[in-house]
């Protein structure tokens, strides 16, 4: 019962406090504790890096890894608003006529009214 409601107040204490606000305090468990929640989100930026950075490739855009801003030409924000950008989306397909490039919404589509 002890070690439950010690492991419950331990995790509350490790929510309410910011990551950078971490620091050493001397208790050998506490300091553990710190340091493996530190390296939990470290892990969980890198997955969330290369994830981005498979999804990115997947699309085609490539970067060399730097941070870019959104308002450099490497970014995928910038990239993303050329042109030709647009064009190489996914293609609809219609679910009423099967036809690419509308939706069966789509006045378009021979088989609306119907």
């Amino acid at each position: 019962v002890i070690r439950q409601y010690l492991k419950r107040r331990h995790a509350k204490e490790a929510e309410s406090m910011k990551l950078s606000e971490l620091k050493p305090t001397g208790d050998a468990e506490q300091d553990k504790r710190y340091q493996q929640r530190l390296e939990k989100e470290l892990a969980r930026l890198e997955r969330n890096k290369d994830r981005r950075l498979a999804r990115d490739k997947q699309k085609g855009i490539q970067t060399d890894g730097a941070a870019a801003s959104p308002g450099t030409p490497t970014s995928p924000a910038a990239a993303g608003s050329t042109p030709a950008s647009k064009n190489a989306g996914t293609q609809r397909k219609c679910a009423n006529c099967g036809q690419v490039g509308h939706i069966k919404t789509n006045k378009k589509c021979s088989l609306l009214s119907h």
